[in-house]
């Protein structure tokens, strides 16, 4: 079987299943992690605002309650 780099770090490693593409499960782990931490970052100040508007509408919303 060819060898393929891991996605993480760049290492070749000879992959024992037909679809892997880290050399470990840690390095997976840690690639998706960075992956979802970087979405989280981009969203951010959009979630941010949409969290403020949520809050005041919920606020008059049990203001006329």
């Amino acid at each position: 079987m060819e060898k393929i780099k891991d996605l993480l770090t760049g290492v070749e490693f000879t992959p024992t299943r037909s679809d892997q593409r880290f050399a470990t499960r840690e390095n997976q782990i840690r690639y998706n992690n960075l992956k979802a931490r970087q979405k989280r970052s981009a969203k951010a100040e959009i979630d941010r605002a949409l969290d403020t508007n949520r809050n005041i509408l919920r606020r008059t919303r049990c203001a006329f309650s």
